[in-house]
C-alpha cells in the first residue's frame, strides 16, 4: 500500500518517500503517518484485502475466510486482536471509520437466496440460459456484501448482509459512498431454434421445411416470453435480517439500455450504499452489458466492455464500448451516455477524465479480414491489405491511440486522437494519465515512453510532447512529484525483446516532458 498518486480533479498528488503526506504530528502514542491503498485517482478509494484504520492504529486483513483485526501500534507490539468468519470467498474490503466492508462470492447450492424459484423465462427454475449455452443455478453466483462493526476490535460484529445476483468486479468508495460493481445475473430463454436441415437418412429438406420448423420455433419462444414476469429476467436481490433470508425489491428506475448496438449480452450493476445508513434502501444503477474495466473520478463513473459483435460481422477490428455515469454525494447514480472508440483497452488505467472530458488509450489489433473502417484514422488500404500469406497466421499489427470524447446528449463523441504511438509491431504495456499530458509505454523489444498533449483536448489530432526509449518495458508508473514519474517494469533483451526475468524501475525527470 502506498499513498494515492492523483487528486480527484486528474492532478497528481505529490508524496514523500514514507508514504505521509506531511501533514501528521508525531507523538509517543500513535504513529506519525501510514501508507494507503494505491488508488487511480486520489480521494476516491479502491478496495483491498490489507486496509489500516485512519489513525493507523489497527490493520485489517482479509486471510482465507475470516476477517483479521491486528493491532499494529507499537510495531514491536503487532498482534491478532480477533477474527471473524466471512461466508463465501472474499475479494476485498473497504475500512471507513469503524466500518469494514467485505465483498464475497458465495454459491447457492441449497437455493436459499432464490426461496421463490428463481424464475427463468421459458425454462424450468432449475437454470438459465445466456445466448451461448444454458447453467444450472450452481453456477449462478452471489456477490456478498457484508457491512462488520469494528468500533470494539476485540470483538467485530456483522451489522448487515446484502446479497446480489452476479459475479464482483470492482468497487469504489467515495467517502461514505460505496458502489459495488457486480455484472451478470440476467437470465433469458435459451434463443437457439434447434433446426433440422436434414431428414435421418441425410437428405436436404427443401426451404418450405424449414421455414415451417422456425415459425412454429418462433411462435413457442414467443408464448414463452409473454408467460414471464419482468423479475424473472432480472438479478436477484436478497438480505439476511434476523437469520432470514428475505427478498430486495428490484430498483426498476435506476435500469438503463443504451442504444441498440452498444451493449452485448449481460447485465451490470453499480450497487450503491451509504456507510452512515447502514439500514437504508440501496441505489445505484443497472445497465445492460457486462463490464470489463472500471474507473472512478470524484464525479464521474466509467464502464468499458469489449464488443465482440464484429467477430460476428466479419469485420478485423476490435472496440470497446464505454457507458459514462455520473456520481453525486449520495447513493445517486445517473446514467449519462455511451459510445465506441475503435480497439481494446489494457486495464483501468487505460480510462480517464479531466475537466469533463473523457481519455482512452486503445490499441487496434488487424488480423487481415475485412477492414470494419473504410475513413477516418483507423482506415485500411484494402489493395495494401492483399497478401498471399497464410490466412491462418496473419502477422499482428497494433495501432496504438490516444482518444478524447466529450458527452452530447446521450453520446459520447471523440474531439481528438493521436497519431499511431510507438513502432509498428508494439504493443501497450501501460499507461497514465496526469492533468494534461498522458503518458503511454509500447513495446515490442525496447520500451518508449511516450508523453501526450492533451490540454487542448478537442484539438483533433493531439500532438506528442517527446518520447524516451530505455531497455524493457514498464508495466506500471507513479508520480514521484511535480517532475519526475517512477515507472516499475521488466528488462528485456533489446535485440529479441525477450524478458530475462529483471525487474527494471526508473526515476523519469517529466519537467521537459
Amino acid at each position: 500500500p502506498r499513498a494515492s498518486p492523483e487528486s480527484a480533479d486528474g492532478n497528481d498528488a505529490l508524496i514523500d518517500g514514507s508514504g505521509s503526506t506531511g501533514s501528521e504530528t508525531k507523538s509517543d502514542s500513535t504513529p506519525s503517518g501510514h501508507s494507503e491503498t494505491t488508488t487511480q485517482v486520489e480521494g476516491v478509494d479502491e478496495a483491498d484485502i490489507v486496509k489500516i484504520d485512519d489513525e493507523g492504529l489497527h490493520i485489517y486483513l482479509l486471510h482465507g475466510e475470516e476477517l483479521f483485526v491486528l493491532d499494529a501500534w507499537e510495531p514491536h507490539a503487532t498482534a491478532v486482536l480477533s477474527q471473524l468468519a466471512v461466508e463465501g470467498s472474499p475479494h476485498e474490503m473497504f475500512v471507513k471509520g469503524n466500518t469494514v466492508v467485505v465483498f464475497s462470492t458465495v454459491h447457492d447450492e441449497q437455493g436459499l437466496l432464490r426461496a421463490d424459484g428463481g424464475g427463468t423465462a421459458g425454462m424450468d427454475r432449475s437454470g438459465y440460459c445466456d445466448m451461448y449455452r444454458c447453467y444450472g443455478y450452481d453456477y449462478s453466483p452471489f456477490t456478498k456484501i457484508t457491512l462488520i462493526d469494528v468500533s470494539q476490535t476485540t470483538a467485530p460484529s456483522v451489522v448487515r448482509e446484502l446479497y446480489v445476483e452476479g459475479s464482483y468486479l470492482s468497487s469504489r468508495r467515495h467517502e461514505n459512498i460505496v458502489r459495488a460493481v457486480v455484472q451478470g445475473g440476467f437470465k433469458a430463454p435459451s434463443f437457439s431454434a434447434d433446426i433440422t436441415y436434414t431428414d435421418p437418412w441425410g437428405h436436404r429438406y427443401d426451404r418450405a421445411e424449414i421455414e415451417t420448423q422456425v415459425k412454429a420455433w418462433h411462435e413457442r419462444m414467443v408464448t414463452d416470453v409473454k408467460g414471464t414476469e419482468l423479475s424473472d429476467w432480472l438479478p436477484l436481490q436478497r438480505e439476511r435480517k434476523g437469520g432470514e433470508i428475505v427478498e430486495v425489491e428490484p430498483r426498476c428506475k435506476n435500469y438503463y439500455a443504451p442504444s441498440p448496438g452498444l451493449t452485448q449480452y449481460g447485465m451490470t450493476n453499480v450497487f450503491a450504499f451509504d456507510l452512515t445508513d447502514p439500514s437504508g434502501q440501496p441505489g445505484g444503477a443497472v445497465i445492460l452489458g457486462e463490464a470489463s474495466e472500471v474507473y472512478a473520478s470524484a464525479k464521474v463513473l466509467l464502464l468499458a466492455h469489449e464488443d465482440y459483435s464484429w467477430q460476428e460481422r466479419g469485420y478485423d477490428h476490435q472496440r470497446t464500448a464505454l457507458h459514462r455515469f455520473d456520481l453525486h454525494a449520495d447513493i445517486t447514480t445517473n446514467y449519462i451516455a455511451s459510445g465506441f472508440v475503435q480497439g481494446h483497452i489494457k486495464d483501468q488505467f487505460s480510462l480517464d477524465e479531466y475537466k469533463g472530458y473523457i481519455r482512452v488509450a486503445t490499441a487496434v489489433w488487424n488480423w487481415g479480414a475485412m477492414p470494419v473502417l473504410m475513413d477516418g484514422p483507423f482506415a485500411v488500404d484494402l489493395a495494401a491489405e492483399e497478401s498471399d500469406a497464410d490466412p491462418f497466421e496473419p502477422e499482428q499489427t497494433p495501432d496504438n491511440r490516444v482518444i478524447t470524447l466529450k458527452t452530447e446528449e446521450e453520446e459520447l463523441i471523440q474531439t481528438g486522437i493521436t497519431r499511431a504511438l510507438g513502432k509498428p509491431g508494439e504493443e501497450i504495456k501501460s499507461v497514465r494519465f496526469l492533468g494534461d499530458v498522458g503518458y503511454v509505454v509500447t513495446f515490442r523489444n525496447t520500451d518508449p515512453l511516450i508523453a501526450v498533449d492533451l490540454s487542448k483536448p478537442e484539438a483533433g489530432d493531439l500532438p506528442v510532447l517527446g518520447e524516451l526509449e530505455i531497455d524493457g518495458f514498464s508495466e506500471y508508473m507513479h508520480p514521484m512529484d511535480e517532475d519526475h514519474l517512477l515507472t516499475i517494469g521488466r528488462n528485456a533483451d533489446p535485440a529479441t525483446g525477450r524478458d530475462i526475468g529483471l525487474i527494471d524501475v526508473y526515476l523519469i525527470p517529466t519537467a521537459e516532458k
